[in-house]
């Protein structure tokens, strides 16, 4: 009984460990710019081999991709075209949604002195 007792509480152990790490390793889906010029933005966190669309808007240009993450549910995409080459003056904003639920929204302002020039204008 003991022993039956203990094995119990090993196999219970050894589930609550298991979700614990895979709770850990699953993180949200995340976007960065890489460059922005020409514009060039990574994602991680996103399932295996998830087939992903991201949508791209510098100013007025909008760009819409489809990629896949790889094994690590990574991507980097390359968005050259959009708009020429993107300033500090412009708004970036990129959305990329998977087909198994990954979300990421990723958007840089203009910086406040572009911002003080649209104002006087």
């Amino acid at each position: 009984m003991k022993r039956a007792g203990v094995a119990s509480a090993l196999v219970v152990s050894v589930l609550v460990l298991a979700a614990t790490a895979s709770a850990r390793t699953a993180q949200p889906a995340k976007l960065h710019i890489v460059t922005t010029s020409p514009l060039t933005v990574a994602g991680s966190g996103f399932h295996l081999g998830e087939r992903i669309h991201v949508t791209a808007t510098v100013g007025p240009a909008t760009r819409t991709v489809r990629v896949r993450a790889t094994r690590l549910g990574t991507f980097r995409l390359l968005l050259g075209g959009l708009g020429g080459t993107s300033s500090h003056c412009d708004l970036i904003r990129v959305v990329a949604t998977g087909v198994a639920g990954s979300t990421a929204v990723l958007k840089r302002l203009p910086a406040p002195a572009c911002l003080l020039q649209r104002s006087d204008d």
